[in-house]
């Protein structure tokens, strides 16, 4: 995994902008459930999701290329995407990935 620096920031909200009209806005994040075959043996019921199986969560950003940059995979199933990303680095520690105003959608 990687962070751009400031030189590509540049550039992907360059073309995020020209297509949506939207300054400023650098990377997209999204929750996503990879699902688990079986219960696990520990904490099994909190891997048990809102879509009735079992799986891991994970949040994931990306530029308007695909590309992704970060990713964070330590909260079981059940976990709310909101909470996923608030406990991950990216949400902790905002000031080191971002420039200025940036954001993500």
């Amino acid at each position: 995994m990687f962070w751009s620096d400031e030189l590509q920031h540049s550039i992907i909200n360059k073309r995020i902008e020209d297509r949506t009209n939207f300054p400023s806005w650098i990377c997209f994040v999204n929750g996503i459930l990879i699902g688990l075959e079986y219960k696990p043996t520990w904490k099994g019921k909190d891997f048990y999701s809102q879509k009735s199986y079992y799986s891991i969560s994970v949040t994931i950003v990306c530029d308007d290329k695909k590309m992704i940059y970060h990713y964070y995979t330590e909260r079981a199933g059940c976990s709310h995407d909101a909470c996923i990303f608030a406990n991950s680095q990216l949400g902790r520690t905002p000031g080191r990935f971002f420039l200025g105003d940036q954001y993500l959608f």
